[in-house]
């Protein structure tokens, strides 16, 4: 039982962190985008030159992922305030679960 209670309380809390309103979902689009920019670029570094100037493009590469991961944490802040803003404003998201009150529950 205990075990049913922490996989449906995992399940909620999934499907709550899915439900992003269309700004927040622009801000988590874009900060992806850069976010894989960078690690793509990264990449490309590596497989440039992996003879003599292997340890400098292996530490130019190392940066834009470290870059990389740095975007995609303000991304989560950008977007965490986007929500915070979006919930003060009463938008909620498009799919977002309605609580059941005295009016929508059958009886």
């Amino acid at each position: 039982m205990k075990k049913f209670a922490i996989i449906a309380a995992a399940a909620s809390a999934l499907s709550l962190a899915a439900c992003d309103t269309a700004a927040e979902q622009k801000v988590d689009e874009q900060t992806e985008a850069k976010a894989d920019a960078l690690e793509n670029q990264a990449d490309a570094v590596r497989e440039a030159d992996p003879g003599v100037n292997s340890q400098v493009n292996e530490a130019k590469a190392d940066s834009l992922e470290e870059k990389a991961d740095v975007v995609r944490a303000e991304g989560e802040v950008k977007a965490e305030k986007q929500e915070a803003a979006d919930e003060a404003a009463g938008k909620a998201a498009p799919d977002a679960p309605v609580p059941a009150t005295a009016t929508t529950e059958k009886k």
